[in-house]
């Protein structure tokens, strides 16, 4: 009998102790399900404060079955056939997208990672734009607040443009894109460092220009000055906001080549004050009369070109192939090659 009731004591004695993890993890997830919740509608209230700022400047966007989830350790919004109506790039337009999701972890609410599901369609109410994209994947990942954003980057793979813009056709497919802005930390004017690169791309316009079916690879790498993502507004007024403020882009590379057309260039680009692309490129270029005689410009350029190198020095590709330096410049709404000013004329941007 003693020993019996030793043992019910000490049953009587330890069933607390059991208790007291099971009690702990049970608060922790209650908790942690609580903080999910509150920083789930905080994210919610961003949105629908972000989309009626856009309504304000007169654009619409709508998020159709829009859904907030990733319990327990993510953020994810997600919406079906989101769509836009409003003024972009200087002209009414509306567009739509099959599909949008966008994720979060939550404790790192400034890195999101969004992926966008085709095709994404867009149309000008005059009839110049009808454009639509399709691609097999696309992702964008942001990192930093909305207001100070120190790295924004675009993936794409298979990405197909097809319609008019500004009523012309357009076509071109992207087998990989590559796109990043990455904030300047050792500057001071707002400045980011901006590369684009695509391999292999099939370009309807420029193999017009060259005369060749060939693909193409472009990188270009520049820093950008005085961006501000506070600016609000429709994209003109932000535009002129940006040249205001001595924006400029500042071209440290870029590389164009297809079969044994290659071009490259650097220098420094901004917008005069009618809007239009002001500045001058750097370029060397090997294999591009075609593309020059396409232009308007006389092949006597070359010669001219020649004449320089003799004072200049003449630059080599990558595999010893001869380049022409010739300067590329953009003024008064012209576009001059070396000392020829061609008939090329720069439209205001907006």
């Amino acid at each position: 009998m003693p020993s019996n009731a030793f043992k019910r004591k000490s049953s009587g004695i330890r069933s607390p102790v059991f208790l007291i993890p099971a009690a702990a993890v049970s608060a922790a997830i209650i908790g942690w399900s609580i903080f999910w919740f509150i920083a789930s509608r905080k994210t919610e209230q961003m949105l629908t404060a972000w989309v009626e700022r856009e309504a304000a400047t007169g654009r619409t966007w709508t998020c159709p079955e829009r859904k907030i989830g990733g319990y327990p350790f993510e953020l994810e919004i997600s919406c079906v056939n989101p769509a836009f109506d409003g003024e972009f790039f200087g002209q009414k337009m509306a567009g739509t997208l099959k599909g949008f999701r966008a994720t979060s972890p939550l404790m790192r609410p400034e890195s999101v990672i969004a992926s966008f599901e085709p095709p994404f369609s867009a149309k000008g109410v005059d009839g110049a734009l009808n454009l639509t994209l399709r691609w097999e994947s696309l992702t964008l990942d942001l990192e930093g607040r909305p207001d100070a954003l120190t790295r924004v980057s675009l993936s794409g793979e298979q990405v197909n443009a097809e319609g008019t813009l500004a009523g012309e056709p357009v076509a071109a497919t992207l087998p990989d894109v590559r796109a990043a802005a990455i904030e300047a930390m050792d500057r001071h004017d707002g400045a980011y460092n901006v590369v684009l690169s695509t391999n292999g791309a099939i370009l309807p316009a420029l193999n017009h220009l060259s005369g060749s079916n060939l693909p193409w690879d472009v990188l270009t790498e520049s820093i950008v000055t005085q961006i501000d993502f506070l600016s609000t507004g429709l994209l003109g007024a932000r535009m002129e906001s940006w040249r205001n403020a001595g924006g400029r882009v500042e071209v440290k590379r870029v590389r164009v080549a297809s079969g044994n057309m290659r071009l490259d260039a650097r220098g420094a680009l901004k917008l005069d004050g009618e809007h239009r692309i002001e500045g001058r490129l750097d370029t060397g270029f090997s294999g591009l009369g075609p593309i020059l005689e396409t232009l308007g410009i006389d092949p006597a350029i070359a010669a001219a070109g020649t004449f320089l190198t003799n004072f200049l020095g003449r630059r080599q590709d990558d595999d010893g192939t001869p380049k022409l330096p010739i300067p590329v410049t953009f003024a008064d709404g012209r576009l001059s090659v070396g000392p020829v000013r061609t008939s090329i004329r720069l439209p205001p941007l907006y």
